[in-house]
Order: structure tokens, then C-alpha cells, then sequence
């Protein structure tokens, strides 16, 4: 699946799906360094597979909205801000270029790796 930018101005825009369960292999996100994506799931999200940032794209403009439980499966790689309503689990071997906040319940993750990346402004 390949998906140009949701714009911020134009929430229509966004792709609001129901329960989602993505089993890849790739998701490609093709756009320019200010455009933004906006995956808004109303209910619970599965994630298998990779998302690629093409076209000079940046994970800070990936956003997932996740009305309850989100999973990240084994050996993916997932970019962009995940916000659950709920659970966040990562399955092992799983990377996250981006941050995972869930709002009112728990992050849980298996052999878990934490790289810090230091953005500056020019």
C-alpha cells in the first residue's frame, strides 16, 4: 500500500478505518519533510510488517489514533506517534521509530531495545 499525506487543514482527509489489522509486508509513505499522515482506527489495531518513509517523508508526521488496543507484531517496523485509548504491546524483534502514549492503560514490550535520537532545529 503506498499513501501520499493526509492534510493537517483538510481532516477529512485522514483514513479512518474500524478495527485494523495490517499484515504488510510494506507500507509506503511517500511525501515531502512537512507533509502529515493521519491513521485514525476506531477500535483495535494489529500491525505486521514495515512502514518506509519515501520521498524525504519524516516519522514526526506520522500519526496513528487508536480508539482501543494497539499491537505491533513480531519482527516489525512500525513509524510515526501511536496513541491508544489503551494497551500497547510490542511483540519481540519489533522496532518503533517514533513514540508510543497510551492514555489509560499499560506499554508492554518484549526484549525491548530503546534508541534515543537528539533533534535539533537549524
Amino acid at each position: 500500500m503506498v499513501y501520499g499525506p493526509a492534510r493537517a487543514r483538510h481532516p477529512e482527509c485522514g483514513i479512518l478505518l474500524p478495527d485494523t489489522t495490517f499484515a504488510g509486508p510494506t507500507l509506503t509513505l511517500t511525501g515531502s519533510p512537512t507533509d502529515v499522515w493521519v491513521f485514525q482506527i476506531g477500535n483495535d489495531m494489529t500491525f505486521t510488517g514495515s512502514v518506509v518513509l519515501a520521498g524525504g517523508a519524516q516519522a514526526c508526521n506520522v500519526f496513528w489514533e487508536v480508539g482501543r488496543d494497539a499491537t505491533i507484531g513480531a519482527g516489525s517496523s512500525f513509524v510515526g506517534t501511536l496513541i491508544a485509548s489503551r494497551d500497547i504491546t510490542l511483540a519481540s524483534g519489533a522496532t518503533v521509530n517514533g513514540r508510543l502514549i497510551s492514555l489509560n492503560s499499560s506499554i508492554t514490550a518484549t526484549a525491548l531495545l530503546i534508541l534515543f535520537q537528539v533533534l535539533g532545529h537549524a
